[in-house]
């Protein structure tokens, strides 16, 4: 099954995808390609991958992509597994789309995993101690939408799974909640 991250960078999807390989042994991070201007470091193995116009343009033109997103003024490219679909497979996509109802999924079987932190001055600490202060303003407001989405019920609660993230053991019990029915831990 196809389990979609998402939430306001600095939030915690990073450490929450790294959690989830850590405890199940089946699952797998979905590559995508990003082309953006911001020189930014990515973990290869957390599904991230930098790539140049050209490339991205190279790969988009046959047709190795199955979505492409345009998401803050950066490109994002991936294709999923064949098996992506089935139940028993367990593999993570750090969306770069707009959620919670992702339109760009209505072929496939997902189920959302929001990760937010508890409030703003925590999003804020996060994102100065990995330098990444030039994102504050665009992860409030992210934040902002997504406790907005919450309190509207605009979140579908069987779609939808939601993980406060204060600490590593809250990301871990969210794994566990979520993980339970799904695979063996």
């Amino acid at each position: 099954m196809l389990f979609v991250v998402a939430g306001p960078s600095g939030s915690g999807k990073s450490t929450f995808i790294k959690l989830v390989l850590e405890f199940i042994d089946n699952a797998k991070v979905i590559d995508v390609d990003v082309c953006t201007p911001l020189l930014r470091i990515y973990e290869k193995s957390l599904g991230r991958i930098l790539i140049d116009i050209e490339s991205f343009n190279q790969k988009f033109r046959n047709s190795e992509y199955s979505i492409v997103n345009n998401y803050d003024d950066n490109n994002y490219g991936y294709k999923f597994p064949l098996d992506c679909n089935k139940i028993k497979s367990v593999y993570l996509l750090d969306y770069p789309g707009e959620y919670p109802e992702c339109p760009d999924l209505i072929n496939y079987n997902w189920k959302g995993i929001l990760i937010l932190p508890p409030n703003e001055d925590t999003l804020i600490e996060r994102l100065k101690k990995c330098n990444r202060e030039n994102r504050i303003c665009s992860a409030i407001n992210e934040y902002n939408e997504c406790i907005n989405d919450i309190i509207t019920q605009k979140l579908d609660k069987d779609k939808w799974f939601i993980v406060y993230n204060n600490s590593r053991e809250d990301l871990i019990n969210g794994l566990k909640e979520i993980f339970k029915t799904n695979v063996d831990l």
